[in-house]
C-alpha cells in the first residue's frame, strides 16, 4: 500500500506533515538547553553537584572496563594484592584506584642463561 495515495494529498508515514514545513526549531532547543544548564553559570549548589556527578560518571565510564587480547591474560590486583586472572575478552573491573589490570603476554618465551 503506497503512502502517498492519490486524492489524499501527500501523507508522510512518519507523521511529519506534507513537507515544505519548518525544520526543527534550533533556537527553541538552544533556549531550553541554556535554561537547563543555567545552574552551571549561577554557581549554586545544583551546578556544583551536577558537575561532580558528571565527572564521576565519566570516570566510571572510561575506567571500568578492560579489553584483553587473545594472546594475553589480565592479572587484576585490588589495592595492590592479587585478586583474579581475566581470560581474553571484554571485562568489567572497578575503576583504577580500587583495581588495576596488568596485561601479560602469554605467547612470548623468556629464558635466562647463566
Amino acid at each position: 500500500m503506497a503512502w502517498n495515495e492519490p486524492g489524499g494529498g501527500q501523507r508522510d508515514p512518519w507523521g511529519r506533515g506534507t513537507g515544505g514545513g519548518k525544520g526543527p526549531d534550533l533556537e527553541a532547543w538552544l533556549k531550553r538547553l541554556r535554561q537547563r544548564l543555567g545552574n552551571f553559570r549561577g554557581g549554586g549548589a545544583g551546578g556544583v553537584g551536577t558537575i561532580i556527578v558528571a565527572l564521576l560518571l565519566a570516570w566510571l565510564l572510561f575506567d571500568s572496563w578492560a579489553v584483553i587480547n587473545a594472546s594475553q591474560v589480565g592479572v587484576v590486583t585490588r589495592f595492590g594484592a592479587y585478586d583474579r586472572t581475566l581470560p581474553p575478552g571484554f571485562h568489567f573491573v572497578l575503576p583504577r584506584p580500587f583495581e588495576n589490570v596488568r596485561k601479560v603476554d602469554m605467547t612470548s618465551v623468556r629464558s635466562v642463561s647463566d
